[in-house]
């Protein structure tokens, strides 16, 4: 039995004792309430107040492209237009023009092709080359024989002159018609070869030509203006021997140049002898051939003329670069 007057020991006989001065530990909570609040730790572990922290540099906002550092840049954007062209990639060169007269650059003909190619033509064209021949030649000597006997007869009229006067008259008069008449007819040998020109060139350019081609006039004022150039020319140097010979070298394409491309006759010239001397050999031997027809009591002109003018005309075409029919 207890002594009431003796006090109970804290713990003596509370089967958990608890230290000594301590509270006594909370209740449990009944079911339902909420927890109670977190003890709040010892003062000398509480923190202090914090420290304002350091400002970082803001961000840059992300961007399409890396930074210098990382490299790697992507290439710029397409214009959308393709480059340009490179000089002479994929592109012919620009067409040449005429040029000047003479400024052709060909290699020179081989005599060999140019007479067999020559005779070729001759034969297929037989026809029309000699009959055109004949009539050309028929019509010029019409016109000589007529202007002779015409300027004869004026001068035959001196005999029965009655004054010193009349007679040096009638004499002028005679001596002047039969320059004249020369004059007419050597014109007249020229416009023939203007027209049997264009027929030369027919063929060079279809293989064959008809009668009416050797009659068509192309540029005849340039060609007469030709044939008195070539004729002044040859009339100075006849003294010489060679001088004909010489004009008709040099002179040989210069019909070719007005007939076909119109050009002026002194161009014509100045091209001719350019030409002239670049196919020296073949000239020669067309020239050579068309003398030797002639000189066969002119019957041999009916062939040694055209086929000489046919090389002739396979030259310049071939060297100018123009058409030449197989």
């Amino acid at each position: 039995m207890t002594d009431p007057s003796t006090p109970d020991r804290p713990g003596e006989n509370d089967p958990n004792p608890s230290t000594p001065g301590s509270p006594p530990p909370p209740a449990a909570p009944a079911w339902g309430a909420p927890p109670p609040p977190p003890s709040s730790p010892p003062a000398s572990q509480q923190p202090g107040p914090q420290q304002p922290g350091r400002y970082d540099a803001p961000q840059q906002p992300p961007s399409a492209y890396p930074s210098p550092q990382q490299g790697g840049f992507p290439p710029p954007p397409s214009s959308g237009f393709p480059p340009p062209p490179q000089q002479g990639a994929g592109f012919p060169p620009p067409p040449q023009g005429y040029g000047q007269p003479g400024g052709y650059q060909a290699p020179s003909s081989d005599i060999g092709v140019a007479f067999g190619w020559g005779w070729q033509k001759f034969k297929s064209n037989a026809g029309p080359l000699i009959l055109s021949i004949l009539l050309w030649g028929i019509g010029i000597a019409l016109i000589a024989g007529i202007g002779f006997a015409l300027a004869g007869a004026v001068a035959g009229t001196s005999s029965t002159a009655q004054t010193e006067a009349g007679f040096a008259a009638a004499t002028s008069f005679g001596i002047g018609g039969i320059i004249l008449v020369s004059i007419l007819t050597f014109l007249a040998a020229f416009v023939a070869q203007v027209a049997l020109t264009n027929g030369y060139l027919a063929v060079a350019d279809r293989g064959h030509a008809s009668l009416g081609d050797f009659f068509k006039f192309r540029h005849i004022g340039q060609g007469i203006l030709l044939a008195l150039l070539l004729g002044l020319a040859s009339g100075l140097l006849s003294w010489t021997g060679i001088g004909s010979l010489a004009v008709a070298f040099f002179g040989a394409f210069a019909i070719f140049f007005v007939v076909d491309k119109g050009i002026g006759a002194i161009d014509a010239i100045k091209a001719s002898v350019r030409l002239a001397l670049d196919n020296a050999g073949v000239t020669i031997v067309a020239i050579l051939v068309s003398y030797a027809g002639a000189l066969v009591c002119g019957v041999g002109a009916l062939v040694t003329a055209p086929l000489a003018s046919l090389v002739l005309a396979y030259v310049y075409r071939r060297v100018t670069g123009g058409r030449v029919a197989a």
